[in-house]
């Protein structure tokens, strides 16, 4: 399957594909003139973008070129192979084909041999030209998503794919790409692919600088200050979690919190608030922090959400200063004493655990 994934100008590649498609679609509808041309333009395209890319042609330069210099060019750097070059002579004259004088035009011929040929050249030259790039310059972001979507095995060398970015397109990964596609989710995704996402988000993070780990986390900061809708959704359910609060602002921190501890009293994923407890430090903080536990707790309707969710709070808690688990251990006193004289023995039981639970965790302070 072709793909432009390799080409980090948004614009520009999603002009290509569109392109491409278009030349589907000539070759189906017997459009062979158009094919060439399509043809021709794309590949004409990539050789002379690549060339300025990698500064082996000054871009005024490189915009000057016919397509016979561009194949020259690419081939005296070996970019493309000798046998694309022979092949190239079939688009050779593409722009013959649309020419103005009526003798230049007549003298080019196509049919479905030539047109079928141009189609498969193109997808040679983007396979040549991809596999320079990446010996340059690693993966994209693109190309990093890609891999998730079509292999299922993908998580386990995410590290090693993730290893092969440079900075800017690891910062692009986590700024751009990785939430425009989480966003463009849809109901029947296969399973695999949200853990991957996250998995690559957080160790495209881990691996990150320090000034990039700021304006990444600053930026989600943002997008809960300005963002709303599904957009938040995706973007706050798979990306914001406690463990970058260390990189933002103080205030774009407490924003951030406030933001967490406030959407999972009602969509609470202990596993995605890892970390918060040695954040707890407002009267605001605590209540939510304990509502969220208590009625994920009470909900839990098996064995494994109950002990993810027990796990979940002696870990927070461990790491709360002793005065505020005593204010956690007022508020959970608090809901037993609402519940009190009620028909309702299992909230009470539920509650009674998690102070248990609490009790172990100050006796080992």
């Amino acid at each position: 399957m072709v793909t432009f994934n390799y080409i980090t100008d948004e614009e520009f590649r999603r002009s290509l594909e569109s392109d491409y498609s278009e030349l589907i679609s000539c070759i189906e509808n017997k459009a062979y003139k158009s094919a060439h041309v399509l043809s021709g333009s794309i590949i004409e395209a990539i050789l002379i973008d690549y060339l300025i890319s990698v500064d082996l042609v000054e871009r005024e330069e490189a915009l000057k070129m016919d397509f016979g210099k561009a194949i020259k060019v690419c081939l005296d750097n070996n970019i493309i192979s000798v046998k694309t070059r022979d092949l190239c002579s079939v688009i050779k004259g593409y722009r013959n084909l649309i020419h103005p004088g009526r003798m230049i035009r007549l003298s080019e011929k196509v049919g479905i041999d030539s047109a079928s040929v141009a189609k498969s050249l193109v997808s040679i030259v983007i396979e040549e030209v991809e596999i320079k790039r990446l010996e340059k310059y690693g993966y994209t972001a693109e190309q990093i998503v890609s891999k998730i979507e079509n292999d299922a095995s993908a998580k386990s060398i995410i590290p090693n794919l993730l290893s092969e970015l440079n900075t800017s397109e690891l910062e692009r990964l986590m700024l751009k790409i990785l939430p425009k596609q989480c966003l463009d989710l849809t109901d029947d995704v296969p399973k695999h692919i949200i853990p991957a996402y996250i998995y690559c988000f957080d160790t495209a993070f881990n691996l990150s600088s320090d000034e990039i780990k700021k304006r990444v986390a600053n930026n989600l900061a943002k997008t809960v200050k300005e963002e709303s809708g599904d957009y938040l959704i995706a973007y706050g359910t798979f990306f914001i979690s406690p463990s970058y609060f260390k990189y933002m602002t103080e205030d774009n921190y407490k924003i951030v919190k406030k933001y967490l501890l406030n959407e999972f009293v009602e969509f609470f994923k202990y596993s995605q608030l890892k970390g918060i407890g040695e954040y707890i430090e407002s009267e605001e903080d605590i209540a939510l922090f304990t509502n969220a536990v208590v009625s994920t707790f009470c909900l839990s309707d098996n064995d494994t959400s109950e002990q993810g969710i027990k796990r979940f709070f002696i870990y927070e808690s461990t790491n709360m200063e002793p005065g505020i688990i005593e204010l956690i251990e007022e508020r959970l006193n608090l809901w037993i004493k609402l519940i009190d004289g009620k028909e309702d023995n299992i909230v009470a039981s539920k509650v009674h655990q998690l102070l248990s639970l609490l009790n172990s965790v100050r006796s080992l302070k």
